[in-house]
């Protein structure tokens, strides 16, 4: 049994996937022409090549682990961004924001091209470029499309619901369209705080017309 670095065979553990998933992340962050290997990964966390698949089943689920770490830290910021308010419109205009900021400070498009490089390892014949919406691409990159969805919009609905009566759910699907745009302009490098302003008009503005409130 080899020896361990830790109280508990499961601290172990955990302290070395920290480490391959934190090897993957440096890689991936710096070196995005290389290919994420698991000597790469091996020689960067300090273990032996073949120790890699004690912890994973394979390199690729890496860069799965590599996006899923970030997820709960954004849906965190985002909740207790928008956690205590309850006037509809300041509580959209705090969820644009916050959403647009995670973008900017977890660099949203390498997340994505993370994403890319997981659906092209399954698929090599037909490689992706282009920015990503599938579902069945988030599953292959290790992401649980449901799990993100949910919570992403549970209470972007619920604020719809309270704005308008009938069909809420196509003003959801047209705030998250507009939010895209803002993610697309982030990854582009503008300015966050410009993007979170013109994508807030944009969307308080879709709110004034879904209520009638066309003088506000």
């Amino acid at each position: 049994m080899p020896r361990i670095a830790a109280k508990t065979i499961k601290e172990h553990r955990e302290n070395i996937e920290t480490a391959l998933v934190d090897a993957a992340e440096d890689i991936l962050r710096n070196e995005p022409e290389g290919k994420l290997t698991a000597s790469a990964i091996a020689k960067r966390a300090g273990i032996a090549r073949n120790s890699i698949y004690r912890y994973v089943k394979s390199v690729d689920d890496l860069r799965g682990m590599v996006i899923k770490r970030y997820m709960p830290r954004w849906m965190k910021a985002v909740a207790e961004a928008t956690a205590d308010i309850t006037d509809p419109r300041e509580w959209l205009a705090a969820w644009i924001a916050a959403n647009l900021r995670q973008a900017a400070t977890s660099s949203h498009g390498w997340l994505r091209n993370i994403v890319v490089a997981a659906d092209n390892a399954h698929n090599p014949e037909k490689p992706r470029t282009a920015s990503i919406d599938n579902r069945s691409t988030f599953t292959k990159a290790g992401v649980d499309v449901d799990e993100v969805h949910e919570h992403a919009n549970a209470h972007l609905r619920e604020t719809w619901e309270e704005l308008v009566s009938d069909n809420p759910d196509i003003y959801v699907a047209l705030t998250m369209a507009q939010l895209g745009v803002g993610f697309r302009a982030v990854d582009d490098g503008a300015p966050v705080e410009e993007v979170i302003d013109t994508i807030t008009q944009v969307i308080l503005g879709m709110v004034d017309t879904a209520t009638g409130n066309t003088s506000a």
